[in-house]
């Protein structure tokens, strides 16, 4: 015996009764998985709307942070993150900008007024 989709205007899955509850229908409305997002769209769009949406949550890029960000202040993140890639400006040596500071006490190309 087979079963068709609740939605059988739109899928033409057709079931066993054991699939039928199991059953995710492509076009099933569901809610984005980012709580400030308002959206609902067809189970078969979110993953392309979830790889745009501005409210998910991403990790940030920089290595050792593990902060999760609304994909919308991602680049702000970034030119704030105690993770990023910063240079001395003595010794133009690269390095986590959180170290700088620690870096610039012993730095002989940086001066550092009395």
């Amino acid at each position: 015996l087979q079963f068709t989709c609740h939605n059988s205007s739109e899928c033409a899955a057709l079931l066993s009764y054991d699939e039928l509850e199991g059953h995710l229908c492509p076009f099933d409305r569901i809610p984005c998985k980012a709580s400030k997002c308002s959206q609902k769209l067809f189970r078969r769009e979110m993953d392309l709307h979830e790889e745009q949406c501005a409210y998910v949550l991403v990790s940030c890029s920089n290595e050792k942070c593990d902060e999760m960000i609304e994909r919308q202040l991602l680049a702000n993140h970034f030119t704030a993150c105690q993770y990023r890639l910063a240079e001395c400006r003595g010794c133009k040596a690269k390095m986590i900008f959180k170290d700088l500071t620690v870096h610039y006490e012993n730095c002989s190309g940086v001066d550092i007024p009395c």
